[in-house]
């Protein structure tokens, strides 16, 4: 069983919390912005409150502080930095959780973030890291925040990080299980795959799927056959926990309700 998530609250317009709200309907789990890239206190309590009433896995979203890039560059800054402002960031959520009654269950860090925690994480058994400077500074970072306020504001005790299918999250989870925190690995819906497991660059032509039917099949072929077809046509062995749905890209609603509908079909879909 496999569940599917989404990345919410990034937009503020009328269209985008009425997206978030559609998005609910169908999805088993929610990742929130939490005030780095995008997200405020209204728009932390507003999903909080969706995932309690629709029994939804809530989780946070946090990234380097950076609204200004939507958090899709990587900041130099240093890892104790980072550290207070991925903790202010899930303390955020955390106090908005608590006033509508749900609970924390996992994170799942955005954009620049996101790869830049799976590639230190890889630096920490390089025998030149120590050449490279604050090699592992971004993972540590995350993982310390993350360990700081477990069992605190609406946390679950033990919190799950969410890492990225494939041997890109390989480093990432064995820090996250010398840490005593659980992990879940994600792969993607919308996004096409490089050998090696990377996402195709959104530079280059085919690197987000648009097409819902498409979608869905990745969805199947990851959550049932775990396996990914790359774009050079190869595969990739890929086990994966949750199923990612992008809400800001095009055609989100529809292929989340496509991918969903296959899921149900192959009855795999997490209730």
């Amino acid at each position: 069983m496999i569940d599917l998530n989404c990345d919410l609250g990034e937009d503020p317009s009328a269209a985008g919390v009425a997206l978030d709200a559609a998005l609910c309907e169908v999805v088993t789990s929610i990742n929130v912005a939490c005030d780095g890239h995008a997200g405020d206190a209204m728009s932390m309590s507003r999903l909080a409150r969706a995932a309690r009433e629709r029994g939804l896995a809530l989780g946070a979203h946090p990234s380097f502080p950076d609204r200004a890039g939507f958090g899709r560059t990587e900041l130099a800054i240093d890892s104790d930095t980072l550290e207070d402002s991925l903790r202010t960031q899930l303390l955020a959520l955390g106090t908005a959780a608590s006033r509508e009654g749900a609970t924390i269950s996992h994170i799942k860090a955005h954009g620049a973030l996101y790869h830049a925690t799976m590639r230190d994480a890889a630096h920490t058994n390089d025998a030149h890291a120590d050449s490279q400077g604050d090699a592992q500074g971004n993972a540590r970072a995350l993982l310390r925040a993350i360990t700081s306020i477990a069992g605190c504001a609406s946390f679950a005790a033990s919190p799950r990080v969410v890492v990225q299918a494939g041997p890109l999250g390989d480093a990432l989870e064995a820090c996250c299980i010398a840490s005593n925190l659980e992990v879940s690995r994600e792969a993607f819906t919308d996004r096409a795959y490089e050998p090696g497991g990377t996402l195709r660059a959104r530079s280059l032509p085919g690197a987000l799927i648009d097409d819902a039917d498409r979608a869905a099949a990745q969805a199947v072929e990851i959550a049932l056959h775990e396996r990914v077809t790359l774009a050079d046509g190869s595969s990739l062995a890929m086990h994966a926990d949750t199923l990612c749905v992008h809400s800001d890209s095009p055609h989100a609603l529809e292929i989340a309700r496509a991918v969903r509908a296959a899921l149900e079909k192959a009855d795999m879909i997490r209730a």
